[in-house]
């Protein structure tokens, strides 16, 4: 039994033991806490830490005009990066990567000490590291850092930042930003981009089967590269499926299924990387970073890149290798549509940039001929003559010929331009100011590179001996679409404009040209009834070929938009006869067709200053007196300006039959045996003038090409001369042929002279030709 005085002794004592334990105890649980939840905060994130990859490596993303991801552009340290929300990540991709990585991620607070007691165990049951025990929280912060040396003491930093992003972030966000920043293998930074680099696909869009591989792989990027060890990663992608199945995230059955899928879908086209190339490589040069909108359209540069290589393909056997193209929306002036070449890897120039190349014009620029003759007076039912001529250039005496060698006499200016008939367009040109008119006109167009002296193109700049681009190109028909308002053409949406819009052309003029070229009866006479060119909708177009088929153009609008193309070869080696019909064209077609899905487009409004009169498509002349002898199949109504300068039809035009009195320059063509224009036309008083006996085909010095596009591969050569008695053709080196329409030479390579012999006289003439093979 306890004394009274022991208790006494004895309490205080116990009474001081418990008080130790409790101030020990709360020291130890103040000391955790302590531990726990502030002494994280002694140490400091990365200033970056809450920055996108995007702002913390560099890189660029290029979007199109609807946010549409068009190119990924890689950092320095040559990773390729698209930004992931928490919205964007699908809850199958969140299972797989916790059955791959954490799957106590929302239990824990940032230490797995569950996980880090199964590591120990099984490291010191196996003799080695086996397994570790870092949490996605702790991976976040390891990869956060820049790379370093791996020991205890940056494995202690890390768990201890671990809390404080804990203490910091919740769990979605600390699991979007993980997802973010993983390394995929293969320069692939962050789960967006390695789904469209692995399936070319958006990440809410794979399958199961596909999640499981990507969340197998960042446990060893190098070791598990699919291109390399397919096996390897197919043994880690159905890990990460037996463990969402052991931990009851899918059913047996999902997993079997998923089992069954290929590593990657049956392609891998990566298209998104090469829908801008030659932009994305200009990009680059100039070390752009973060998030660039331009002004594109991926739809619209997809179907076009598509249009081209569809095209393109079946011409490789005549020596086309190449084409650009480019879209404008004519309202804005923004570029829709960029592509530089066919194809990025082919080897013959691929990489260039073919719509800032110079190249032969061809016949794109004589629209802006036209407009200098239309300031000048002149309307679209003008008459120019289309007859053999000679011209003095900056290389000599040239004796020029039409695209189809045929001369058509008296011709309209308006079926002149619609047929692209070269003769007028030089003729127009050399009345309205020669070759410094039209460079000024293309100088305020934008043009740039025209900076020879204008004796050096003389008129032959009518018909196309100047290397411009299609960016320059492209922006001047632009303007005629847009009434004679030029814009800036812009690709970037913050661009700063190099010019403010400005009245280049009267709107009044633009309208006229822009009903010719749209006019597909006046260029019968140049390009036949095809269908390629009909459309349910206005649309302005004209087509260009270079000497020897360097080049070919196809450029036209619609009120909506302006199309560009451009097709040949790098290199400047020939086409074998394509043209701008056979080449540019049908690209050209088929992309206005797309952008004009269900026959929709704009209307080009006719402008106060023009107005309609009945003319004599023979004359020009605008038919008023109603008592003239003109017979009705030559009436038609064509446009005129308020100011055009304009000729009332008279009987001083005709003689008593209504056929139109022709001038001397008329004189040769008239003559022509092949020209039914007896019905049409008659000469008129020549005072005396004579046709001078000679050979009109072919002409002095001309050159051939032989051409497999031609009926007969081009080789049948018309002969034709003014003779009044009977003749002989012969050659030494060619083989000549008779026929009921007329005597032929049959070309071959070589320089050749062609005899002419009157018979009666005994006369002879003789021409010197060259004839090459394309």
């Amino acid at each position: 039994m306890i004394q009274q005085g022991e208790y006494k002794v004895c309490a205080p004592k116990k009474h001081r033991i418990l008080r130790w334990v409790l101030l020990g105890g709360l020291a130890l649980i103040l000391m955790f806490g302590f531990g726990w939840f502030v002494f994280p905060w002694f140490f400091s994130l990365p200033s970056d830490f809450e920055q996108t990859e995007l702002e913390r490596k560099g890189g660029a993303i290029v979007y199109d005009r609807n946010d549409r991801v068009l190119a990924i552009l890689p950092a320095e340290d040559h990773y390729r990066y698209l930004p992931l929300s928490e919205a964007e990540i699908p809850e199958m991709l969140k299972k797989a990567i916790l059955a791959a990585e954490d799957k106590r991620f929302y239990n824990h607070h940032g230490i797995d000490f569950l996980g880090i007691a199964r590591s120990l165990r099984d490291n010191v049951s196996h003799g080695e590291v086996k397994s570790g025990a870092s949490t996605i929280t702790q991976q976040l912060v390891k990869i956060s850092y820049p790379l370093s040396e791996r020991n205890l003491k940056v494995k202690i930093r890390e768990m201890i930042l671990a809390r404080q992003v804990e203490m910091r972030y919740d769990k979605q966000t600390i699991l979007r930003m993980y997802l973010d920043r993983l390394d995929f293998g293969n320069l692939c930074r962050g789960a967006r981009y390695a789904a469209r680099f692995y399936f070319d696909r958006e990440l809410d869009q794979l399958s199961l089967a596909e999640y499981a591989f990507l969340a197998g792989l960042p446990l060893n990027p190098n070791y598990l590269n699919p291109f390399k060890h397919p096996d390897r990663v197919l043994k880690r992608r159905n890990r990460v499926l037996d463990r969402m199945q052991e931990f009851g995230m899918i059913d047996a059955e999902s997993a079997a299924r998923a089992k069954e899928e290929p590593l990657f879908p049956g392609y891998r086209s990566n298209s998104h990387e090469y829908l801008i190339p030659h932009l994305s490589s200009k990009l680059i040069r100039q070390n752009r970073s973060g998030m660039i909108k331009t002004t594109l359209d991926a739809g619209i540069q997809k179907k076009a890149s598509e249009l081209i290589k569809h095209h393109l393909l079946p011409l490789k056997d005549k020596n086309v290798g190449q084409a650009a193209l480019m879209v404008i929306d004519n309202k804005t002036g923004n570029v829709l549509c960029s592509i530089g070449s066919a194809e990025r890897a082919d080897v013959n120039g691929g990489l260039l940039d073919g719509t800032q190349l110079r190249r032969s014009a061809g016949s794109c620029l004589k629209p802006f001929v036209y407009a200098l003759s239309f300031q000048s007076g002149a309307t679209p039912s003008t008459i120019v003559p289309d007859v053999p001529m000679r011209i003095l250039s900056f290389y000599g005496i040239k004796l020029p010929t039409n695209y189809n060698r045929k001369f058509l006499g008296p011709i309209s200016m308006r079926q002149a331009l619609a047929s692209s008939q070269n003769i007028p367009a030089m003729s127009i040109l050399e009345d309205n100011g020669g070759a410094p008119a039209l460079l000024k006109l293309l100088g305020e167009l934008g043009f740039q590179g025209l900076n020879k002296p204008p004796e050096h193109y003389g008129i032959g700049l009518a018909i196309g001996n100047a290397e411009v681009t299609l960016t320059d190109v492209v922006r001047a028909y632009t303007c005629l679409a847009s009434y004679g308002l030029l814009k800036d053409l812009r690709i970037e949406q913050n661009q700063e404009l190099q010019f403010q819009p400005k009245q280049v052309i009267a709107p009044e003029i633009a309208y006229l040209l822009t009903d010719i070229l749209s006019d597909d009866t006046a260029r019968v006479s140049g390009f036949g009834y095809g269908p390629l060119f009909r459309f349910p909708y206005q649309c302005a177009f004209k087509t260009g070929t270079s000497s020897n088929y360097r080049d070919n153009w196809c450029i036209g609008y619609t009120r909506d938009y302006t199309v560009g193309v451009w097709v040949g070869n790098f290199d400047f080696s020939p086409m074998k006869g394509i043209s701008g019909i056979t080449g540019a064209g049908p690209i050209f077609a088929d992309c206005i067709r797309y952008l004009h899905q269900g026959d929709q487009a704009g209307v080009f409004e006719k402008p106060s200053a023009v107005y309609s009169l009945q003319v004599d498509r023979r004359t020009g002349h605008y038919v008023k007196n109603k008592n003239l002898p003109i017979p009705p199949e030559y009436l038609q109504n064509d446009l005129f300006l308020l100011d055009s300068t304009n000729h009332e039809a008279s009987s001083r035009d005709y003689d008593e039959k209504g056929r139109v009195l022709l001038s001397p320059i008329y004189n040769e063509w008239y003559h022509l045996k092949d020209q039914d224009a007896t019905a049409q036309y008659t000469l008129g008083n020549q005072g005396g003038y004579k046709v001078a006996q000679k050979i009109i085909s072919p002409l002095p010095n001309a050159e051939f090409l032989i051409d497999p596009e031609l009926p007969g591969n081009g080789l049948r050569l018309p002969l034709k001369a003014f003779f009044p008695k009977e003749i002989e053709w012969s050659s030494p080196t060619l083989k000549i042929e008779q026929s009921d329409s007329g005597s032929y030479a049959i070309l071959q390579e070589g320089m050749h002279v062609i005899e002419l012999k009157d018979k009666p006289s005994g006369k002879i003439l003789f021409v010197q030709i060259k004839v090459k093979s394309i």
